[in-house]
């Protein structure tokens, strides 16, 4: 399911077909990812080294905040 969200996220300018509040739409989106992040994250030590699943979350998280910042520049930029 991320692997997807992150493809889609990657083209720009999906963000214009969207109907209603875009900026609520972002704010929701970074905050279920940073609590991916968090919740999957696997910090120093410990058992969590081994976790290749919590490390393919964290990933794909990042990569979709990355995509999403990109977009609310490009979203940004295409206004002024």
């Amino acid at each position: 399911m991320l692997s997807c969200l992150a493809h889609l996220t990657s083209i720009p300018g999906w963000s214009d077909h969207t109907d209603g509040n875009v900026h609520q739409l972002w704010s929701e989106q970074i905050s279920c990812l940073v609590e991916l992040v968090t919740a999957f994250h696997c910090g120093k030590g410990g058992d969590s080294l081994a976790s290749f699943m919590g490390l393919s979350i964290t990933r794909s998280a990042v990569l979709c905040m990355n995509h999403l910042m990109c977009e609310m520049q490009h979203s940004t930029n295409s206004k002024v």
